[in-house]
């Protein structure tokens, strides 16, 4: 039952799926520690940032700013070797 047992996986999901919000989580049960995000809307890059998540933890990452109604926002998370994971959601 223990999730870092013979694994090598990470994740990012929303904090809350169902609302405006941006905020989100990098979970990770692999052998990668270093991790940069990105947020964009549209062509435009909004946030991005770098994080060191330890096997066994997550961290959230609080999103604070104001994008406008109707636009595509994307999370994507990468790995120093360049492995990469996207979120999204339509606001």
């Amino acid at each position: 039952m223990n999730p870092d047992y013979k694994t090598d996986w990470w994740a990012v999901y929303f904090e809350n799926p169902q609302d405006q919000s941006l905020n989100f989580t990098i979970e990770n049960h692999s052998s990668k520690n270093n991790f940069h995000w990105e947020i964009t809307g549209g062509q435009n890059k909004l946030q991005e940032g770098d994080i060191l998540v330890s096997k066994g933890n997550k961290k959230n990452i609080p999103v604070d700013f104001q994008t406008e109604d109707n636009k595509k926002v994307i999370i994507r998370v990468s790995t120093d070797n360049n492995e990469a994971k996207e979120i999204y959601k339509n606001l």
